[in-house]
C-alpha cells in the first residue's frame, strides 16, 4: 500500500515502475531490496510526523492548512496490539511504521545492503581471524585483550560510519564477535 502512495505522489503510473530482482526502479531512482525487503531508516521515528485527531480536524479545531497539500495517513496510534520494534529500540504502531517507510522512499533514504556484502563479511572474518591468530599468541593476555578491544572498536566504528554516512548496512557485530571469541 505504501509503495502505491509513493508512486502516486511521484506522479507515476504503475506501468512505469519496474520491479527487478534486487530493486524497484521508479523513474529517477531505485529502491534496493535486501532479501526481498526494503530496509527503511528510523532515524526520526514517530517524532518526525505530526499527529492530529480526526475528530479535531473534522470539527475545525485544527486548521485544514495543517494537512493541505500533504500526504495524510489515517490510522490508530492507541491500543494498537501490533507494534513493531525498530533497530533503535523504539516501538512503532503500524501507521507509524508506514509513515517511516513512506518517508524513506520519498526522501530516497532507504538503507542499502548490496548482495556481495555477505561474502565481504566472511572475508573480513577470515582476514581478521588470521591476523588475530597470528598476533594473539605472541602477546601477553593483557596485550591480547587490548588488541582485541581495539579491533572490535574499529570494526564496530567502521560499521557505524558506513551506515551513518553512506546508508549501507554492513554487519559488523558478527565480525566483532569472532574477534572476541578468538581473543579468549
Amino acid at each position: 500500500q505504501i509503495l502505491r502512495v509513493a508512486i502516486a505522489h511521484l506522479g507515476l503510473q504503475p506501468k512505469q515502475v519496474i520491479v527487478e530482482k534486487e530493486k524497484i526502479n521508479l523513474k529517477t531512482f531505485a529502491i534496493p531490496f535486501c532479501d526481498g525487503e526494503i530496509l527503511i531508516k528510523y532515524h526520526k521515528g514517530m517524532r518526525s510526523f505530526p499527529r492530529y485527531s480526526v475528530a479535531d480536524l473534522l470539527h475545525g479545531q485544527k486548521a485544514p492548512s495543517l494537512i493541505s497539500g500533504k500526504i495524510v495517513l489515517v490510522g490508530r496510534t492507541f491500543n494498537d496490539k501490533v507494534n513493531f520494534s525498530t533497530p533503535l529500540g523504539s516501538s512503532l504502531t503500524s501507521i507509524q511504521l508506514a509513515g517511516c517507510a513512506l518517508e524513506s522512499i520519498l526522501n530516497r533514504s532507504v538503507v542499502r545492503r548490496p548482495s556481495y556484502f555477505h561474502g565481504l563479511e566472511i572475508l573480513a572474518i577470515v582476514v581478521l581471524g588470521a591476523l588475530a591468530s597470528w598476533f594473539f599468541p605472541t602477546t601477553s593476555h593483557r596485550g591480547r585483550l587490548g588488541l582485541a578491544a581495539l579491533l572490535i572498536v574499529l570494526t564496530l566504528g567502521l560499521g557505524f560510519y558506513v551506515f551513518a554516512v553512506m546508508d549501507i548496512w554492513f554487519r559488523t557485530a558478527q565480525i566483532a564477535g569472532c574477534i572476541a571469541v578468538i581473543a579468549l
